[in-house]
């Protein structure tokens, strides 16, 4: 189906201390590699973040 733009996703945003450490990893891995996979992400992270909230960081990444 199709994406409504005018839908709030605020409420999927990960928690404030864990999204900046995911953002700033993001960040890094951009400047380093000029993507934003996630694996290379979580690694950087460790094992406590998960996948699922990778993928969510990701959506806000660029709305900051």
């Amino acid at each position: 189906g199709k994406i409504d733009a005018s839908v709030d996703l605020a409420y999927l945003k990960p928690k404030s201390e864990r999204y900046e450490k995911m953002i700033r990893a993001f960040e890094k891995i951009r400047q380093q590699t000029g993507e934003v996979r996630l694996a290379p992400i979580r690694e950087a992270l460790g094992d406590s973040f998960n996948f699922e909230e990778l993928r969510l960081a990701r959506l806000f990444l660029d709305k900051n």
